[in-house]
């Protein structure tokens, strides 16, 4: 599994998701509807 980042609902990719997305290394993407694991983090 890629490794991701929430924080304050963006989600910042790691280097290799945004490779495999084609995003620049860093990105941070808002409402994105991609596959990944639909965990809410209860901590807000």
């Amino acid at each position: 599994m890629a490794a991701a980042r929430v924080a304050a609902g963006t989600l910042i990719v790691s280097r290799d998701s945004a490779r495999a997305l084609g995003l620049p290394a860093g990105a941070s993407v808002r409402a994105v509807s991609l596959a990944v694991p639909a965990r809410q983090m209860s901590a807000a």
